[in-house]
């Protein structure tokens, strides 16, 4: 549900559970999610890391599930970042690829090279016939 904004399976599956049960008991965790204690350590390490859930001390430890529309836009505002990093990083090299090809000596074309499964992909193939367009 939630890889597309860094998360795994088992943190998505454990930040989903919190969200409904409310604050939760570590050691209930594996009954409530089916995952094994060290895929929960793992995951609530991830969790805490993003700022998604915070932990209480005590003979009980407990963890609670940060509110979802603060943690999530800034899940969602961290991955826009990621994406708009990569697309000025492949304005610049293909920059660098039209000047290394206008550099050529021969007087051939390079030939584009369209992969068939991004031919299939919709959001691909769309963004393929505006390039062919422009």
């Amino acid at each position: 549900m939630f890889e597309a904004l860094g998360l795994t399976e088992e943190e998505t599956r454990i930040y989903a559970e919190l969200v409904r049960q409310g604050p939760c008991r570590i050691d209930r965790l594996p009954a409530l999610t089916g995952l094994s204690p060290e895929q929960i350590e793992a995951a609530l390490k991830g969790l805490a890391e993003q700022v998604l859930l915070t932990h209480t001390e005590g003979a009980r430890p407990r963890v609670i599930a940060s509110p979802l529309d603060i943690a999530g836009e800034v899940l969602l505002l961290r991955r826009m970042q990621e994406l708009h990093t990569a697309r000025t990083a492949m304005g610049q090299l293909a920059a660098a690829y039209r000047t290394t090809a206008r550099r050529q000596e021969t007087d051939q074309v390079p030939v584009a090279f369209t992969p068939a499964h991004l031919e299939r992909d919709p959001v691909c193939h769309n963004a393929l016939i505006l390039r062919r367009v422009l």
